[in-house]
């Protein structure tokens, strides 16, 4: 497999997961008592792929 084509699988993952948390905190908030320790630790690793993406992107062409 090329670099770019790894890397571009990378950014992928890091999008599904963010799209997982981005569910998780919709499903939280939508109860009558959100966990709002949880939608916290989801948001920060939500930054936390973001950041990676970020990452990844520079190193391709």
């Amino acid at each position: 497999m090329g670099r770019n084509k790894d890397i571009r699988k990378k950014i992928e993952g890091h999008r599904r997961q963010i799209a997982l948390h981005q569910e998780k905190i919709q499903r939280e908030l939508s109860k009558p008592n959100p966990d709002y320790d949880a939608i916290r630790d989801w948001q920060t690793h939500i930054r936390k792929h973001e950041m990676l993406i970020e990452r990844l992107e520079k190193k391709l062409p």
